[in-house]
C-alpha cells in the first residue's frame, strides 16, 4: 500500500486521564530523552448508548523537553494529553504485524483541582 502525502490535522487527539505508570527515561541512539507513560481514562457519556461508560489505559510516548517535564510526575497525576496516534508495524513471514495503539504527545498539561492545587510543573 502507497502512502498518499499526509495532512498533519487529520491525526489528533486530545485525551484526560489520570498517570497510572511512569516508566524511566531512556536516551534514543541520537541522544534523545524518551519517557513511557500509561494513561488511565475513565468518563460517561449519555449521547452514545450502550456505552454510557468509556474506559481505556493507554501508553502515551514524550520526547525531549517533555519527557524531562513528566519525569516529575508521579502515579495519581491527573493531566490532558494533546498529540497523534500512532501504531507500529513490521512484516513477518510476509504478513504485516501490528503493535498496539499509543499517543505520541506534543503536550502534557497537569490539571488541578480544588482537592489538590499543586504548582504548574
Amino acid at each position: 500500500m502507497e502512502h498518499e502525502a499526509l495532512n498533519p490535522l487529520t491525526n489528533s487527539i486530545q485525551l484526560e486521564g489520570t498517570l497510572t505508570g511512569i516508566r524511566k527515561i531512556s536516551y534514543t541512539p541520537g541522544g534523545i530523552p524518551v519517557a513511557t507513560l500509561e494513561l488511565e481514562h475513565l468518563s460517561s457519556h449519555a449521547d452514545i448508548i450502550p456505552l454510557r461508560r468509556l474506559e481505556l489505559k493507554m501508553v502515551v510516548v514524550v520526547f525531549d523537553s517533555l519527557a524531562d517535564l513528566t519525569a516529575q510526575f508521579s502515579a495519581g497525576t491527573r493531566v490532558r494529553i494533546h498529540g497523534r496516534l500512532n501504531q507500529k508495524r513490521w512484516i513477518r513471514e510476509n504478513k504485516v504485524r501490528w503493535g498496539p495503539v499509543e499517543v505520541i504527545a506534543t503536550a502534557v498539561d497537569r490539571l488541578y483541582s480544588e482537592e489538590n492545587p499543586v504548582a504548574q510543573a
